[in-house]
């Protein structure tokens, strides 16, 4: 009995061989751009790094000055209260809600430099084509049992890097809380309260 004939090898079709190439090339497309957005957060997330220890280091050079230093004049004195003081008086974020960046800070300046912290040079050098922008405002708080006219017992302090990440147009932000004590009018304020 004769055996039937074997079929002959069979090889790919075009038809086959351009489907399995655009699946290939579907399947690339999207590593690519998993690879292009992993790349863009990791440099914004280095950004908002090096923005932090930015507001860090100028906390530290805030905190270490003297109590009646003029770069720790206040932007607001009052009471400090339950209800704190008064909604036009600015503190802590200087982006607001349509991404412009509020006046009325303490601008940081070269020329008047805190001691310890680095210039805007010297910053420049180092953070690339990111421009940080340093800004603080200070509250003078006094004891609501001091007499009137005394002077601040705590300044809260509130520092503010502001930053743009390429090719966004809005500011980002980081915001840092300190304070510092006048232990003298901290104590006077103590002893007249009842």
């Amino acid at each position: 009995m004769p055996r039937p004939p074997r079929p002959s090898p069979r090889g790919s079709s075009l038809i086959e061989l351009i489907i399995a190439m655009a699946v290939l090339a579907v399947g690339l497309l999207a590593m690519w751009h998993l690879h292009v957005v992993g790349i863009t957060s990791t440099a914004a997330g280095r950004r908002h790094t090096v923005a932090t220890a930015i507001a860090r280091e100028l906390v530290s050079g805030l905190e270490r000055l003297p109590f009646s230093d003029p770069v720790l004049s206040e932007t607001y004195t009052g009471p400090g209260t339950p209800s704190g003081p008064p909604s036009s008086a600015l503190f802590g974020t200087l982006v607001d809600g349509s991404g412009s960046i509020r006046t009325g800070a303490h601008e940081w300046s070269d020329a008047t430099a805190v001691p310890g912290v680095r210039l805007d040079t010297q910053l420049r050098e180092k953070a690339e084509a990111a421009e940080y922008a340093r800004r603080w405002t200070v509250w003078g708080l006094v004891s609501p049992s001091a007499p009137a006219g005394s002077t601040a017992g705590v300044k809260l302090i509130a520092v503010s890097v502001t930053w743009r990440d390429p090719p966004f147009a809005r500011p980002h932000e980081v915001v840092l809380y300190s304070q510092v004590v006048n232990a003298g009018a901290l104590v006077a304020g103590l002893a007249n309260s009842p």
